[in-house]
């Protein structure tokens, strides 16, 4: 019995922490996005400025950024996608699972 309430506290740290790493890849993803809007507007159309700043942001979050993508068209936008690796303690032993706990979000601000 001792046995399940451990595996069982186990599956619910990987639970909570599998949450926590999702929601940290879309807030991520929306505040890079956002950074990148607003310091492409602030540089008068700089893009390397905002793949910087979106670099920064990534790496001093701790987090991969997959891509940042600017488009034109009628509107201007961008895209931006992080992935963020869970914090799992029990399920990273299992190798069919450990690659299926990464996060990847993706956020598209308009400007």
């Amino acid at each position: 019995m001792l046995v399940v309430a451990v595996v069982a506290g186990f599956l619910v740290a990987d639970g909570v922490a599998m949450y926590e790493a999702q929601r940290t890849a879309a807030r991520l993803a929306e505040e890079v996005a956002q950074e990148a809007a607003h310091t492409f507007l602030a540089t008068h159309g700089s893009e390397d400025a905002a793949h910087t700043i979106a670099q920064s942001l990534a790496a001093e979050a701790g987090v991969e950024l997959i891509g940042l993508e600017f488009h034109k068209g009628t509107t201007r936008w961008f895209e931006a996608t992080v992935l963020v690796r869970s914090e799992a303690y029990f399920l990273k032993y299992f190798p069919l699972l450990k690659d299926r706990l990464a996060w990847q979000a993706t956020s598209v601000v308009h400007f």
